[in-house]
């Protein structure tokens, strides 16, 4: 009778086993799906327009546009002194 007694018990400590096994899975699974969730549902929309490099191309940009104001500058520099020597 006593083998009996043993065998239940094995089932009972092995069911309490499963359960706790299913409570685990559950958990991290939650766990792991809320970390792969995206940080921009929480900031709002990303722009298209918003990239590693945004500051490097800005900086880019600004420097073209000075560039080109530069380059007009030097032409009106150079046509009213070709005025002024003929």
């Amino acid at each position: 009778m006593s083998q009996i007694g043993e065998a239940e018990q094995l089932l009972i400590l092995e069911g309490m086993n499963m359960k706790r096994s299913a409570q685990l899975f559950l958990v991290l699974s939650a766990v792991l799906l809320s970390a792969c969730s995206n940080e921009s549902d929480e900031q709002g929309e990303v722009r298209k327009d918003d990239h590693v490099w945004k500051a490097q191309t800005e900086a880019l940009e600004k420097a073209r546009n000075v560039d080109k104001l530069l380059q007009d500058a030097a032409e009106k520099q150079r046509k009213k002194i070709d005025e002024q020597s003929h």
